[in-house]
């Protein structure tokens, strides 16, 4: 196998005009609210407006709820995290890819027993 010859994905630039993308939602979304300006800073009651799921997605981010016991503050961290993937591709809603997103880039380096509820 070689290694040095791999498709790298993404380039560099890709990836700052999909951050650049995803920014531009969110300062939109928040131009009104004094400090507020990304996803990560919303309060609970701006979680509770803009992190509208849809139901596959609900199921799956309670399903790893009540089987990984997370606290309420770690399910609104997770949301924040699932309203950035919704963000990156300009969806509305928080579709069921963007929940499982948000569960396995967070649980990586903790422990891989997330995919078993995948």
């Amino acid at each position: 196998m070689d290694l040095t010859n791999y498709s790298l994905g993404r380039t560099s630039k890709e990836l700052r005009e999909r951050v650049e993308f995803t920014r531009e939602i969110q300062k939109k979304r928040f131009q009104n609210i004094n400090g507020v300006n990304c996803n990560a800073q919303m309060n609970n009651s701006l979680v509770k407006e803009y992190c509208m799921l849809e139901s596959d997605g609900q199921r799956l981010l309670q399903l790893a709820y009540e089987r990984f016991k997370y606290s309420a503050r770690t399910f609104h961290k997770y949301l924040k995290v699932a309203r950035t993937f919704a963000d990156m591709e300009a969806s509305d809603k928080i579709r069921k890819k963007d929940v499982a997103s948000a569960l396995m880039s967070r649980d990586l380096e903790k422990d891989r027993t997330i995919m078993t509820v995948l």
